[in-house]
């Protein structure tokens, strides 16, 4: 299967820039209508309980956003897998695993350097920002969380990097403005994962990804078959942020 290239990716429409701001939007709106499930229950502080179960929110999100994703690409007359470049050939596998290599090696510092370091900064302790963001659920919503790694690679990577950059970047003529601007999206979607109305808080999931997401911009830029590998290393990665949840739960 062939990747598409960025000639081929040319709107007119606006659906490129909303799906740019639409996981921020989502990420808020799945968590208001979880907070009013709480309200309704009565349960004491139904914010911070909706914030607590911020998983949902973003499995739920992530699944609006492939069937988003699906749709738009068959309006282009392409198919989902075609979006991603989804392409295991043997001859192109061989060639893309020196290439992962690097890249995940650079991205590892690049991703958990900036957290806990802003972290550090603002809060003056990094476990202060993670106790926030890591909150302890009763062991089915532990499993249910699962879902949320799961579902993630299949909707937020795609949206600012397979979708969004290279039509940005066709309508713009400037792939590093596109690059730049999705890079700065996919870290501001944070804010609302969860949303606490604190300023600290928010400014640090603001920030925290931004060089992650430059990062990985600049190299599916240069070699965009390597985003089906990034997906599934999303997976693995965000794993990890079940078994902190499964901790927090148990103790």
């Amino acid at each position: 299967m062939q990747p598409i290239s960025v000639a081929s990716t040319r709107s007119t429409s606006q659906s490129p820039i909303l799906m740019l701001f639409s996981r921020l939007v989502l990420f808020g709106l799945y968590q208001t209508l979880i907070f009013g499930g709480f309200a309704i229950a009565g349960t004491p502080d139904p914010w911070r309980a909706s914030a607590d179960w911020w998983p949902v929110s973003a499995t739920l999100t992530n699944l609006t956003s492939f069937f988003l994703l699906r749709r738009l690409a068959a309006q282009e007359g392409i198919t989902y897998s075609q979006l991603i470049n989804l392409d295991f050939r043997r001859e192109h596998m061989a060639k893309d695993m020196l290439p992962l290599l690097g890249a995940l090696i650079v991205a590892g510092p690049v991703a958990m350097l900036p957290n806990t370091g802003f972290a550090d900064l603002l809060f003056g302790d990094s476990q202060i920002a993670v106790d926030m963001l890591i909150r302890p659920l009763p062991m089915w919503g532990v499993l249910v969380s699962a879902l949320f790694p799961i579902t993630i690679a299949f909707g937020e990577l795609p949206t600012y990097f397979a979708y969004a950059m290279p039509r940005l970047a066709a309508r713009w003529k400037s792939p590093w403005a596109a690059l730049v601007v999705s890079a700065l999206m996919l870290g501001a979607q944070h804010m609302t994962l969860p949303l606490l109305f604190d300023f600290r808080f928010i400014l640090w999931r603001l920030v925290m990804f931004i060089p992650f997401g430059l990062w990985l911009g600049i190299v599916i830029r240069w070699r965009p078959r390597l985003m089906p590998y990034f997906m599934i290393v999303h997976v693995l990665i965000d794993m990890s942020m079940v078994g902190l949840i499964w901790q927090a739960s148990v103790a």
